[in-house]
């Protein structure tokens, strides 16, 4: 399996170590219970930099990309980025990634295993176009800083006061006489930056991040917490919730599509959906009775009948409940609308829920 350029760091902090995808990842710190709850009371930091990073350069970078993803590239500058999709002609999600801009090129920032899924459909598209797609996921370290303390610990590391911006404004820092990209993130239902570094300098980054936050209450998570934020927080993922028999429109995620942009591959079918028809099943929240969550693919039952099917579920140390999302039919997706979740151990009872499931629903993106 694959090993974070930190591991043996991880290790020596005392991380648990168990398979996330192709990868070996820290699953926790020594308490699961402990670590959701950190994050949403003081703050807590988490070495993402696994995830995929794919740049795109040439001098045709901007028509052929706003031509191929959902949402509007002509946004994205070094200051802003955007969240889009790739989708089949027929638009249903083929993947999902942050766009972020650099002097020269553009860098998508996606699920691992997404990488070469993505480099392969958009290779399939450059024809005669001056278009470079390289996989630079090794080049650069990825930290994310979450929780109500976190700007604290980022001006003790960068030297600068961090005042909150809209989701996904990127600032650049200098560390170390290093550039360092933070961009502001709203995605766990809390305050929350990602910290993008070349890799040659990620290990003294962490270390100080870990140091400096351990005097506010600011320590590393693993993923385990990090799929209950995620569940906590009402975000998708790619394998989940999202994936290629499912329209943007089904999974709530139009903030990554836009309507006025022009053509790209799968228009007609998103917009014919948006302004002509509808989606006959969304994505919802909901929490259950009992401790025990249910799993991927168990069917949700609505008036006794089978309405849909769970796509995420955890047990919330934060909510002391079980809390998940799933798809069910349109007719039965207002919040507070009564369910039962089928189980191999039996049926629970839980309701229908908006999400975020906890934090931040007065400020979108």
């Amino acid at each position: 399996m694959k090993r974070l350029f930190l591991h043996e760091n991880h290790k020596a902090y005392g991380a648990e170590f168990g398979p996330f995808g192709d990868w070996e990842l820290p699953l926790h710190y020594g308490s699961l219970e402990k670590e959701p709850v950190q994050v949403r009371k003081t703050g807590g930091i988490i070495d993402r930099s696994f995830m995929g990073k794919l740049l795109i350069a040439g001098s045709d970078r901007l028509s052929f990309l706003q031509g191929m993803v959902t949402n509007d590239v002509k946004q994205v500058t070094p200051e802003k980025g955007i969240y889009s999709l790739v989708v089949t002609v027929k638009g249903k999600i083929v993947a999902d990634f942050l766009v972020l801009g650099l002097e020269e090129a553009f860098l998508l920032v996606l699920q691992p295993e997404l990488s070469e899924k993505v480099q392969t459909h958009l290779d399939k598209f450059v024809i005669a176009s001056d278009v470079n797609l390289q996989d630079v996921s090794g080049q650069w370290g990825l930290f994310s800083v979450y929780g109500p303390s976190a700007p604290v610990l980022l001006k003790g590391v960068l030297g600068k006061e961090i005042t909150q911006k809209d989701p996904l404004s990127v600032e650049v820092h200098t560390w170390n006489g290093h550039n360092v990209w933070l961009i502001h993130q709203q995605e766990l239902g809390t305050l929350g930056f990602d910290i993008l570094i070349p890799q040659e300098q990620a290990i003294s980054l962490w270390e100080e991040l870990r140091s400096k936050g351990g005097d506010l209450g600011i320590a590393p998570f693993g993923w385990k917490a990090y799929e209950v934020l995620r569940i906590e927080g009402g975000v998708p993922r790619y394998g989940y919730e999202l994936d290629e028999s499912v329209f943007p429109l089904e999974a709530e995620v139009e903030n990554a599509v836009s309507y006025d942009k022009g053509c790209f591959l799968g228009q007609e079918t998103i917009t014919r959906m948006k302004f002509r028809g509808h989606a006959n099943r969304l994505r919802i929240g909901f929490e259950a009775g009992g401790k025990e969550p249910p799993k991927k693919g168990d069917p949700i039952l609505c008036e006794g009948k089978e309405t849909g099917w769970v796509t995420s579920s955890a047990f919330s140390p934060f909510l002391q409940k079980v809390v998940g999302m799933g798809f069910i039919r349109r007719d039965f997706t207002a919040p507070g609308t009564p369910l039962k979740i089928k189980m191999k151990s039996g049926e629970t009872e839980g309701k229908v829920c908006s999400l975020p499931l906890v934090g931040l629903k007065e400020k979108t993106g």
